[in-house]
């Protein structure tokens, strides 16, 4: 059967269905070895409270993600220059993580078939 190819947009789930995706920030120069239990302590003495938080190894910034827009909204206004051990915090709006399954199927799209039977993709031992 031939299906035709559609296009898969990856953030199609922020328009139609509910997501905390869409009230995360940025939050720059996080001091180096500040964990989430870390950034979520420091949250909580500026009465911010995050539904879920990233902080990639080895990085200055943590991604913080909030129920709702008000939230977002008093988090990038208090935490804007913020102290947190002699660093200064920077703030901003971030964009919404791809729907990791429409991601994957899109560029399953895009994948060639490997047309090569398995004696042609093996390499002889001797």
């Amino acid at each position: 059967e031939n299906v035709p190819n559609k296009v898969i947009d990856p953030l199609a789930y922020t328009k139609t269905h509910f997501t905390s995706e869409i009230f995360k920030i940025c939050l720059k120069n996080v001091p180096k070895f500040a964990n989430v239990p870390d950034v979520r302590k420091f949250l909580k003495k500026h009465d911010l409270e995050a539904v879920k938080i990233k902080r990639p190894f080895k990085s200055n910034y943590a991604y913080v993600t909030f129920r709702d827009e008000e939230t977002r909204q008093k988090a990038l206004n208090s935490l804007q220059n913020a102290k947190w051990k002699k660093n200064t915090l920077k703030v901003e709006t971030a964009k919404p993580d791809e729907n990791p399954f429409a991601r994957n199927e899109a560029r399953g799209a895009q994948k060639l078939q490997d047309t090569r039977s398995v004696r042609e993709k093996t390499a002889p031992l001797y």
